[in-house]
């Protein structure tokens, strides 16, 4: 039957939110913030588990405009030292998506980019020589404190390791990050999830922490911006994404799945989390 009443609970701990639900004091646990507490709940007959898709692109940041990350060969060096599908086990319990740029699924504009640079250690080596760092070289790395950066730090920084970049991580508080980091672009290297809506246009600006200043882009996402149809759109934010991508802007390191534990006994719950709300109108309970 259709709910006639949907009441949320706010449950800040991890441990309280998993019993809640495992003693039937709920029916849904949304947005599961660390994705190894689901070991949990497999196997139970009466719980289900949800993944669906965000619009969170969990992004190794770099600055574009200090050296050694103004070269592009770097860039792709980097995004080439990195096994995504090893990294999404790593530090998310297996529970994510490769994209290849910054889009998720979800938009029209979407294609799957993760194969652009694949994982491949010596040609990652080769390119540092190519750009003139056949001995590599050492970056900071600043984290924020978010459980997909902190998670997925270790791993970058054995990965990069293997290709002669020595990777010193800097835990950063948020105010720090948002001061140093996100407007003053003091920093080479750091980690954090992107969930605006359609937000491709971020790369457009010179200004942004990335640091990108491409006229080839700009004039694709502003050309985007007044398409008359939305096939015209798409194609021109398909070129966009496809340039970020080559010129490996970012690394974007998986897609934030929305994990969710659901009792069998309810259906209807939004599976994806795009949007602003959480919508409860279709949701039934038997």
């Amino acid at each position: 039957a259709l709910a006639k009443t949907v009441i949320f609970r706010y449950i800040l701990d991890a441990t309280a939110l998993s019993n809640a639900i495992l003693s039937g004091q709920i029916d849904i646990m949304s947005t599961v913030q660390k994705p190894e507490l689901l070991s949990v709940f497999k196997g139970r007959k009466d719980l289900k588990i949800s993944s669906g898709t965000t619009n969170g692109e969990v992004t190794l940041g770099m600055n574009n405009s200090k050296a050694p990350l103004n070269n592009i060969k770097v860039r792709q060096a980097i995004r080439q030292a990195l096994n995504k599908k090893a990294l999404i086990k790593t530090a998310w319990a297996g529970y994510g998506l490769e994209i290849g740029s910054f889009v998720p699924p979800t938009d029209a504009w979407y294609e799957d980019l993760s194969k652009t640079f694949p994982y491949d250690v010596q040609a990652a080596k080769n390119l540092l020589k190519q750009a003139g760092y056949p001995n590599g070289f050492s970056i900071t790395l600043d984290i924020p404190p978010a459980p997909y950066a902190e998670a997925s730090q270790e791993f970058i920084v054995a990965s990069l390791k293997k290709i002669g970049i020595n990777v010193t991580i800097k835990p950063v508080a948020w105010g720090e990050w948002l001061d140093r980091i996100f407007t003053k672009a003091n920093y080479d290297m750091t980690i954090v999830a992107h969930v605006e809506r359609s937000d491709m246009s971020i790369y457009a600006n010179p200004n942004y922490y990335f640091r990108y200043n491409s006229a080839e882009y700009q004039s694709l996402i502003k050309k985007a911006g007044s398409a008359r149809t939305p096939v015209a759109q798409a194609e021109s934010l398909k070129k966009a994404a496809r340039l970020l991508s080559n010129e490996s802007v970012s690394d974007w390191l998986w897609l934030i799945p929305n994990l969710q534990v659901v009792k069998k006994s309810v259906t209807g719950f939004p599976q994806n989390d795009v949007g602003d709300a959480y919508s409860v109108a279709a949701i039934t309970k038997e």
